[in-house]
């Protein structure tokens, strides 16, 4: 699924707790600082912060990552870059998740905070469907609208 929250889909089917957790997730928490433009590229971690905007929090991320995938068997990757430079989001988040070479149960958010857009992607045979993410991303968009870093 992908979007930008000035406003992405590869195929979520799970209850409301899992959806409003993804959410929460997604788009909710952080402090941003600038950096430069990256193009798409293979993570090596899955949170991978090239905006400064997570630094604090990198353990409760990662706990919460933990917490999804042991439930849910969902492996959540997170990226962040100062801006997309003029790249639609979904389509950075999608060259992003081919390099990476994620899977069925990998989940990816590519948010660009000077730029307030995001992109997310998961695989084809994902667990949930797209209304699902939609669903996600639609919930969690008020908070991205207040903070553009707050997107974990």
């Amino acid at each position: 699924m992908r979007g930008s929250w000035a406003g992405g889909s590869r195929g979520f089917a799970i209850g409301a707790r899992v959806r409003a957790g993804l959410a929460a997730l997604v788009l909710g928490l952080v402090v941003a600082a600038p950096a430069a433009a990256v193009g798409p590229f293979a993570l090596t971690d899955q949170i991978d912060d090239r905006a400064g905007a997570v630094e604090g929090d990198v353990a409760e991320i990662r706990t919460a990552f933990d917490r999804l995938a042991a439930d849910h068997a969902v492996r959540m990757w997170v990226v962040f870059v100062d801006t997309f430079d003029g790249m639609p989001p979904q389509q950075w988040a999608e060259d992003a998740f081919d390099a990476t070479r994620l899977g069925d149960e990998d989940f990816l958010l590519a948010v660009a905070v000077s730029d307030r857009q995001y992109g997310y992607i998961v695989a084809h045979d994902f667990v949930l469907d797209d209304a699902a993410l939609a669903a996600a991303a639609r919930a969690g968009e008020p908070s991205m609208a207040e903070n553009p870093a707050r997107a974990v």
